[in-house]
């Protein structure tokens, strides 16, 4: 793998390149997309090109939302009988925001 996986990093402080930290929020995944040189996570090279001026902010936006919506750790358990909050959001799942999945 030459990234470090997304799933349940949202929130989380993580080590970077140098022995600084940075919380994953949208402020650091914006920072990652526009200048993914400035700070790396530790243990991994700087092999990330910029989107800066491919993607707009809305698309930003909507990668940000969807690495909020993979978590911030383990997911939790749910009560048994009560159908997760995705499926009592209306629209099907295709048309729905990442955030909303």
């Amino acid at each position: 793998m030459h990234a470090p996986g997304l799933a349940g990093l949202w929130g989380r402080e993580i080590p970077l390149a140098g022995g600084r930290t940075a919380t994953v929020d949208g402020a650091y995944v914006r920072d990652s997309i526009l200048q993914p040189k400035r700070d790396v996570a530790a243990g991994y090279e700087p092999i990330m090109p910029s989107y800066d001026g491919l993607l707009s902010d809305g698309e930003i936006q909507e990668l940000t939302a969807y690495i909020r919506a993979l978590g911030a750790g383990p997911r939790a358990s749910r009560t048994l009988g009560r159908p997760p909050l995705s499926s009592r959001v209306p629209g099907a799942a295709r048309d729905r925001s990442p955030a909303m999945v």
